[in-house]
């Protein structure tokens, strides 16, 4: 396994570091409890840490989308919001699995991402088919003609949505699109998490380790790193009862 150079940024060691602690429960199906453990394994380089426990990128939803927008959202992201707008690419959510084309198509669309290779699961039609079957619904993009051009998979794994996979077509990519597909599916989960018993968390991935272009991504959008205790609590009511406030170092 060749070493992320990314983990080597000291700017997102130190950001990551004086990260909140908190802890998120997750329950429900045996996709939530194939993700549990996988976010609860230990890391292939710091085994002492749980592998996507130091420095989850996430956005805490117990507040409200207008807040947000105002205090987290970046002027970059706005901006690129506003331009695929005026293109007219519009935002739904629909069936993955009859979009495995088009997903498929946006998947074949660059050997690279972040200057790192594909990963060879999203050139598998048959391995994506069951990922799209299990998760069900896609968040999409698409463009004026109608076609899809960007999309997310966020699975409720619980108390938490996590954007599983995201992908913009590269000959889209500097059209907003992505802004426009991650403001979307955020300004959705802040209106989910004002009703009881959905997630209070929304995650991408992790803060460190990502390369910087992709932290700066994540920031614009609001995300912040945190320190997370993963629990599998087993069920919704178990949540409140057993998990503490977010503490600080």
């Amino acid at each position: 396994m060749a070493f992320n150079r990314n983990y080597l940024s000291w700017t997102a060691l130190n950001e990551t570091i004086r990260a909140d602690i908190v802890t998120v429960g997750l329950y429900g199906n045996e996709y939530a409890r194939e993700r549990f453990g996988y976010f609860s394994s230990r890391h292939p380089r710091f085994p002492l840490i749980p592998r996507k426990s130091l420095g989850a990128a996430m956005i805490n939803l117990q507040g409200n989308y207008a807040d947000y927008r105002l205090s987290k959202l970046g002027r970059l992201a706005k901006r690129k919001l506003n331009s695929a707008k005026r293109l007219k690419y519009s935002y739904a959510q629909i069936d993955a699995v009859p979009a495995i084309d088009q997903i498929m198509d946006i998947n074949g669309s660059r050997p690279e991402r972040s200057g790192r290779p594909m990963d060879p699961l999203y050139f598998s039609r048959s391995k994506f088919e069951t990922i799209l079957g299990e998760i069900g619904t896609a968040h999409v993009v698409k463009c004026p003609a109608g076609r899809i051009v960007a999309y997310a998979l966020v699975p409720n794994l619980g108390d938490l949505w996590t954007f599983d996979y995201v992908l913009g077509h590269g000959d889209h990519l500097k059209s907003g699109v992505m802004y426009l597909l991650m403001t979307r599916v955020v300004e959705e989960k802040f209106e989910l998490a004002r009703t009881a018993g959905n997630p209070k968390w929304l995650m991408y991935d992790t803060w460190l380790g990502a390369s910087a272009g992709l932290r700066q991504f994540k920031a614009v959008l609001g995300f912040s790193p945190y320190w997370v205790r993963w629990r599998w609590t087993g069920s919704r009511s178990s949540v409140s009862q057993n998990l503490p406030e977010a503490i600080g170092f």
